[in-house]
């Protein structure tokens, strides 16, 4: 499992996880998702939240 808190830096490293078939898990810790972030959700097996103003911008069955 990647399990990655945003960044340029990840998007290359989640990318390589997904193609790889390694689980990629997000977490997210501010109140509006970055950019890194929302473009991984799209392939992330979980996305996690600290606040709950984020979970608007990921699919519901994704969050925890």
């Amino acid at each position: 499992m990647v399990l990655g808190f945003g960044g340029y830096l990840f998007l290359p490293v989640a990318l390589s996880a997904y193609f790889l078939k390694i689980p990629v898990v997000i977490h997210e810790q501010t109140l509006e998702a970055g950019f890194t972030n929302k473009r991984i959700a799209m392939f992330a097996k979980k996305v996690c939240i600290s606040w709950e103003f984020p979970r608007s911008f990921f699919l519901k069955k994704k969050v925890v």
